[in-house]
């Protein structure tokens, strides 16, 4: 779901540029958790990996 909140937020921003309209705070947060999401999976299946070929013990 974490790509999702990075469109979706890109999108309202650019929408809310344009218009004008309420709503900036919800975008930015859709956008900065979308992207911690990210990071956080990609972390994960990077030490997951690391795990399963015994790097780590």
């Amino acid at each position: 779901m974490a790509p999702l909140g990075i469109v979706f937020g890109h999108i309202a921003l650019s929408e809310i540029n344009r218009t004008g309209q309420d709503g900036r705070a919800f975008a930015v947060a859709g956008l900065v958790l979308g992207c911690v999401g990210l990071v956080t999976r990609i972390v994960a299946a990077i030490v997951w990996i690391a795990v399963l070929n015994g790097a780590i013990s």
